[in-house]
Protein backbone atom coordinates (compact mmCIF):
# COMPACT_ATOMS: atom_id res chain seq x y z
CA UNK A 1 0.00 0.00 0.00
CA UNK A 2 2.95 2.33 0.66
CA UNK A 3 4.69 1.31 -2.55
CA UNK A 4 7.53 -0.35 -0.66
CA UNK A 5 9.00 -3.74 -1.56
CA UNK A 6 8.44 -6.31 1.16
CA UNK A 7 11.49 -7.92 2.75
CA UNK A 8 12.11 -11.65 2.55
CA UNK A 9 10.83 -12.40 6.05
CA UNK A 10 7.64 -10.42 5.42
CA UNK A 11 6.97 -12.27 2.17
CA UNK A 12 7.64 -15.62 3.84
CA UNK A 13 5.32 -14.79 6.73
CA UNK A 14 2.53 -13.93 4.28
CA UNK A 15 3.12 -17.16 2.37
CA UNK A 16 2.91 -19.29 5.52
CA UNK A 17 -0.19 -17.54 6.82
CA UNK A 18 -1.93 -17.88 3.44
CA UNK A 19 -1.59 -21.66 3.36
CA UNK A 20 -1.51 -22.56 7.06
CA UNK A 21 -4.29 -25.01 7.89
CA UNK A 22 -6.70 -25.29 9.58
CA UNK A 23 -7.66 -21.66 9.07
CA UNK A 24 -8.92 -21.26 12.63
CA UNK A 25 -5.41 -21.99 13.98
CA UNK A 26 -3.68 -19.23 12.03
CA UNK A 27 -3.50 -17.12 15.16
CA UNK A 28 -1.28 -19.88 16.60
CA UNK A 29 0.91 -19.59 13.52
CA UNK A 30 1.15 -15.83 13.98
CA UNK A 31 2.22 -16.36 17.59
CA UNK A 32 4.93 -18.81 16.49
CA UNK A 33 6.19 -16.32 13.91
CA UNK A 34 6.25 -13.56 16.54
CA UNK A 35 8.24 -15.91 18.77
CA UNK A 36 10.74 -16.44 15.92
CA UNK A 37 11.10 -12.67 15.47
CA UNK A 38 11.69 -12.22 19.21
CA UNK A 39 14.28 -15.02 19.21
CA UNK A 40 16.21 -13.59 16.26
CA UNK A 41 15.71 -9.87 16.92
CA UNK A 42 17.26 -7.71 14.23
CA UNK A 43 18.57 -9.54 11.21
CA UNK A 44 15.64 -11.76 10.24
CA UNK A 45 16.66 -11.67 6.59
CA UNK A 46 20.24 -12.69 7.41
CA UNK A 47 18.90 -15.59 9.46
CA UNK A 48 16.59 -16.63 6.60
CA UNK A 49 19.48 -16.40 4.15
CA UNK A 50 21.52 -18.80 6.28
CA UNK A 51 18.43 -20.98 6.79
CA UNK A 52 17.86 -21.13 3.03
CA UNK A 53 21.52 -22.03 2.44
CA UNK A 54 21.52 -24.94 4.86
CA UNK A 55 18.08 -26.26 3.91
CA UNK A 56 17.76 -25.47 0.19
CA UNK A 57 21.27 -24.60 -1.09
CA UNK A 58 20.32 -20.96 -1.57
CA UNK A 59 22.81 -19.05 -3.71
CA UNK A 60 23.70 -21.95 -5.94
CA UNK A 61 22.30 -19.94 -8.84
CA UNK A 62 23.43 -16.37 -9.38
CA UNK A 63 19.95 -14.77 -9.36
CA UNK A 64 18.51 -16.68 -6.37
CA UNK A 65 16.22 -14.75 -4.02
CA UNK A 66 15.74 -15.86 -0.42
CA UNK A 67 11.94 -15.90 -0.37
CA UNK A 68 11.59 -17.41 -3.83
CA UNK A 69 14.09 -20.18 -3.01
CA UNK A 70 12.19 -21.18 0.15
CA UNK A 71 8.77 -20.88 -1.50
CA UNK A 72 9.67 -22.85 -4.60
CA UNK A 73 11.25 -25.66 -2.57
CA UNK A 74 8.27 -25.92 -0.21
CA UNK A 75 4.88 -27.55 -0.53
CA UNK A 76 2.07 -25.07 0.22
CA UNK A 77 0.21 -27.93 1.93
CA UNK A 78 3.13 -28.46 4.31
CA UNK A 79 3.76 -24.91 5.56
CA UNK A 80 3.01 -26.03 9.13
CA UNK A 81 6.17 -28.17 9.17
CA UNK A 82 8.10 -25.42 7.41
CA UNK A 83 7.11 -22.99 10.16
CA UNK A 84 8.07 -25.43 12.92
CA UNK A 85 11.41 -26.07 11.22
CA UNK A 86 12.15 -22.34 10.97
CA UNK A 87 11.27 -21.99 14.66
CA UNK A 88 13.71 -24.75 15.63
CA UNK A 89 16.50 -23.34 13.47
CA UNK A 90 15.88 -19.87 14.94
CA UNK A 91 16.66 -21.34 18.37
CA UNK A 92 19.92 -22.77 17.03
CA UNK A 93 20.73 -19.44 15.40
CA UNK A 94 20.17 -17.56 18.64
CA UNK A 95 22.59 -19.94 20.38
CA UNK A 96 25.15 -19.43 17.61
CA UNK A 97 24.81 -15.65 17.92
CA UNK A 98 24.79 -15.60 21.72
CA UNK A 99 26.13 -18.93 23.02
CA UNK A 100 25.25 -20.26 26.44
CA UNK A 101 28.23 -20.64 28.79
CA UNK A 102 26.73 -23.82 30.20
CA UNK A 103 26.82 -25.64 26.85
CA UNK A 104 29.75 -27.80 25.70
CA UNK A 105 30.09 -25.89 22.45
CA UNK A 106 30.40 -22.48 24.15
CA UNK A 107 34.14 -21.91 23.59
CA UNK A 108 33.90 -22.65 19.86
CA UNK A 109 30.80 -20.58 19.24
CA UNK A 110 32.18 -17.73 21.32
CA UNK A 111 35.30 -17.76 19.16
CA UNK A 112 33.20 -17.49 15.99
CA UNK A 113 31.16 -14.63 17.48
CA UNK A 114 34.18 -12.67 18.73
CA UNK A 115 35.88 -13.03 15.34
CA UNK A 116 32.68 -12.12 13.45
CA UNK A 117 32.61 -15.41 11.55
CA UNK A 118 29.22 -15.55 9.82
CA UNK A 119 30.01 -17.66 6.77
CA UNK A 120 30.00 -20.86 8.87
CA UNK A 121 26.55 -20.36 10.37
CA UNK A 122 24.58 -22.52 7.88
CA UNK A 123 26.97 -25.39 8.60
CA UNK A 124 26.63 -24.90 12.36
CA UNK A 125 22.82 -25.00 12.08
CA UNK A 126 23.02 -28.32 10.22
CA UNK A 127 25.41 -29.83 12.75
CA UNK A 128 23.22 -28.79 15.68
CA UNK A 129 20.17 -30.34 14.04
CA UNK A 130 22.06 -33.57 13.34
CA UNK A 131 23.11 -33.69 16.98
CA UNK A 132 19.55 -33.16 18.22
CA UNK A 133 18.06 -35.78 15.93
CA UNK A 134 20.90 -38.12 17.04
CA UNK A 135 22.49 -38.55 13.63
CA UNK A 136 25.75 -37.49 15.26
CA UNK A 137 26.82 -38.13 18.85
CA UNK A 138 27.52 -35.22 21.23
CA UNK A 139 31.22 -36.14 21.22
CA UNK A 140 31.37 -36.30 17.42
CA UNK A 141 29.58 -32.94 17.27
CA UNK A 142 32.23 -31.34 19.51
CA UNK A 143 35.04 -33.03 17.57
CA UNK A 144 33.65 -31.60 14.33
CA UNK A 145 33.41 -28.10 15.83
CA UNK A 146 37.01 -28.47 17.00
CA UNK A 147 38.08 -29.36 13.47
CA UNK A 148 36.24 -26.36 12.00
CA UNK A 149 37.71 -24.05 14.66
CA UNK A 150 41.28 -25.22 14.00
CA UNK A 151 40.72 -24.99 10.27
CA UNK A 152 39.55 -21.39 10.59
CA UNK A 153 42.55 -20.41 12.72
CA UNK A 154 44.94 -21.69 10.05
CA UNK A 155 42.83 -20.49 7.12
CA UNK A 156 41.87 -16.98 8.24
CA UNK A 157 43.37 -15.88 11.55
CA UNK A 158 46.94 -16.81 10.63
CA UNK A 159 46.70 -17.58 6.91
CA UNK A 160 44.80 -14.38 6.11
CA UNK A 161 42.66 -16.09 3.45
CA UNK A 162 39.31 -14.59 2.42
CA UNK A 163 36.20 -16.05 4.12
CA UNK A 164 34.15 -15.47 0.96
CA UNK A 165 36.07 -18.26 -0.75
CA UNK A 166 34.37 -20.73 1.63
CA UNK A 167 30.82 -19.86 0.55
CA UNK A 168 30.40 -22.63 -2.03
CA UNK A 169 31.85 -25.31 0.25
CA UNK A 170 29.68 -24.25 3.19
CA UNK A 171 26.58 -24.20 0.98
CA UNK A 172 27.20 -27.67 -0.37
CA UNK A 173 27.99 -29.43 2.90
CA UNK A 174 25.55 -27.64 5.19
CA UNK A 175 22.82 -28.78 2.78
CA UNK A 176 24.08 -32.36 2.40
CA UNK A 177 24.61 -32.79 6.15
CA UNK A 178 21.11 -31.42 6.85
CA UNK A 179 19.20 -33.36 4.18
CA UNK A 180 21.22 -36.55 3.63
CA UNK A 181 23.42 -37.00 6.68
CA UNK A 182 26.06 -39.71 6.76
CA UNK A 183 29.48 -40.08 8.35
CA UNK A 184 30.80 -39.86 4.81
CA UNK A 185 29.29 -36.38 4.42
CA UNK A 186 31.15 -35.20 7.53
CA UNK A 187 34.38 -36.73 6.21
CA UNK A 188 33.93 -35.11 2.80
CA UNK A 189 33.19 -31.76 4.42
CA UNK A 190 36.44 -31.93 6.39
CA UNK A 191 38.40 -32.88 3.28
CA UNK A 192 36.84 -30.01 1.33
CA UNK A 193 37.84 -27.54 4.04
CA UNK A 194 41.32 -29.01 4.23
CA UNK A 195 41.72 -28.44 0.48
CA UNK A 196 41.12 -24.72 1.10
CA UNK A 197 44.11 -24.37 3.43
CA UNK A 198 47.13 -22.37 2.30
CA UNK A 199 50.34 -24.22 1.48
CA UNK A 200 52.54 -24.88 4.50
CA UNK A 201 55.21 -22.44 3.28
CA UNK A 202 52.61 -19.71 2.85
CA UNK A 203 51.18 -20.42 6.30
CA UNK A 204 54.63 -20.24 7.92
CA UNK A 205 55.35 -16.94 6.18
CA UNK A 206 52.03 -15.52 7.41
CA UNK A 207 52.71 -16.75 10.93
CA UNK A 208 56.20 -15.20 11.05
CA UNK A 209 54.83 -11.92 9.75
CA UNK A 210 52.26 -11.54 12.53
CA UNK A 211 52.95 -8.79 15.00
CA UNK A 212 51.51 -6.22 17.35
CA UNK A 213 52.85 -2.90 18.57
CA UNK A 214 51.94 0.11 20.70
CA UNK A 215 54.29 2.26 18.65
CA UNK A 216 54.67 1.10 15.05
CA UNK A 217 51.70 1.95 12.82
CA UNK A 218 52.04 -1.13 10.60
CA UNK A 219 51.36 -3.45 13.57
CA UNK A 220 49.13 -1.21 15.71
CA UNK A 221 45.69 -2.36 14.53
CA UNK A 222 43.62 -4.11 17.20
CA UNK A 223 43.05 -7.04 14.82
CA UNK A 224 46.80 -7.66 14.85
CA UNK A 225 46.71 -7.77 18.62
CA UNK A 226 43.81 -10.25 18.58
CA UNK A 227 45.58 -12.50 16.09
CA UNK A 228 48.81 -12.50 18.10
CA UNK A 229 46.90 -13.13 21.32
CA UNK A 230 45.22 -16.15 19.76
CA UNK A 231 48.52 -17.57 18.48
CA UNK A 232 50.13 -17.14 21.92
CA UNK A 233 47.08 -18.77 23.52
CA UNK A 234 47.23 -21.79 21.20
CA UNK A 235 50.97 -22.20 21.73
CA UNK A 236 50.49 -22.05 25.50
CA UNK A 237 47.68 -24.62 25.39
CA UNK A 238 49.93 -26.91 23.38
CA UNK A 239 52.94 -26.50 25.69
CA UNK A 240 50.98 -26.77 28.93
CA UNK A 241 48.51 -29.46 27.76
CA UNK A 242 45.62 -27.28 28.92
CA UNK A 243 42.30 -26.89 27.11
CA UNK A 244 42.22 -23.19 28.02
CA UNK A 245 44.57 -20.67 29.59
CA UNK A 246 44.02 -17.78 31.96
CA UNK A 247 43.97 -14.14 30.93
CA UNK A 248 47.31 -12.59 30.03
CA UNK A 249 48.93 -9.45 28.69
CA UNK A 250 51.29 -9.47 25.70
CA UNK A 251 54.91 -8.94 26.68
CA UNK A 252 57.55 -7.78 24.19
CA UNK A 253 60.80 -9.52 25.14
CA UNK A 254 62.92 -6.89 23.38
CA UNK A 255 61.30 -3.45 23.85
CA UNK A 256 58.60 -2.59 21.37
CA UNK A 257 59.79 1.03 21.31
CA UNK A 258 63.34 0.28 20.16
CA UNK A 259 62.77 -1.36 16.78
CA UNK A 260 59.82 -2.16 14.51
CA UNK A 261 61.16 -5.70 14.17
CA UNK A 262 60.46 -6.22 17.88
CA UNK A 263 56.72 -6.16 17.13
CA UNK A 264 56.74 -9.57 15.43
CA UNK A 265 55.11 -12.54 17.10
CA UNK A 266 58.45 -14.29 17.70
CA UNK A 267 59.29 -11.54 20.22
CA UNK A 268 55.97 -11.81 22.09
CA UNK A 269 55.16 -13.76 25.24
CA UNK A 270 52.07 -14.29 27.38
CA UNK A 271 52.57 -12.77 30.83
CA UNK A 272 50.48 -11.96 33.87
CA UNK A 273 49.65 -8.26 34.16
CA UNK A 274 51.41 -7.85 37.51
CA UNK A 275 54.59 -9.43 36.15
CA UNK A 276 54.37 -7.34 32.99
CA UNK A 277 54.33 -4.16 35.06
CA UNK A 278 57.46 -5.34 36.90
CA UNK A 279 59.27 -5.74 33.56
CA UNK A 280 58.95 -2.08 32.63
CA UNK A 281 62.28 -0.37 31.84
CA UNK A 282 64.29 -3.54 32.56
CA UNK A 283 66.80 -5.27 30.30
CA UNK A 284 65.94 -8.65 28.87
CA UNK A 285 68.49 -10.28 31.16
CA UNK A 286 66.68 -8.77 34.15
CA UNK A 287 63.27 -9.70 32.78
CA UNK A 288 64.25 -13.34 32.31
CA UNK A 289 64.26 -13.75 36.11
CA UNK A 290 60.69 -12.43 36.20
CA UNK A 291 59.66 -14.73 33.37
CA UNK A 292 60.80 -17.72 35.43
CA UNK A 293 58.01 -17.00 37.95
CA UNK A 294 55.23 -16.92 35.34
CA UNK A 295 52.48 -19.54 35.32
CA UNK A 296 52.75 -19.77 31.53
CA UNK A 297 54.81 -22.69 30.24
CA UNK A 298 55.90 -20.88 27.07
CA UNK A 299 57.20 -17.92 29.06
CA UNK A 300 59.08 -20.09 31.55
CA UNK A 301 60.44 -22.08 28.61
CA UNK A 302 61.73 -18.87 27.05
CA UNK A 303 63.56 -18.05 30.31
CA UNK A 304 65.16 -21.50 30.32
CA UNK A 305 66.22 -21.20 26.70
CA UNK A 306 67.71 -17.70 26.97
CA UNK A 307 68.95 -17.45 30.60
CA UNK A 308 71.54 -14.78 29.79
CA UNK A 309 69.04 -12.55 28.02
CA UNK A 310 70.58 -12.96 24.56
CA UNK A 311 67.71 -13.82 22.25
Amino acid sequence: ARGQELQAHELLKNYIMRYYLPRESRDDAKNIWSDIERTIGDGMDEFLRHYAIHRFEFGKNKNDKIYKTIRDASNPQDVRNLLFDIQKKAEYYAHISNPDKQEDDYSYLRFFVSNRVRVLRPLLISLMHCRDREDISPNAYIDTLDYIYKFYVVFKIVGGMESNSLTGTIRKYSHSIETAFSEQSIYEMKQALKAKLPAKESFCSSLHALGWSHKWAFYSDSKNKDRCRLVLKLLEESKSNLSSVSEFTIEHAYPDSEDEGNAVVGNLLPLEDALNRRCKNKTLQEKVEIYRTSSFATTRGFAERYPDGRF
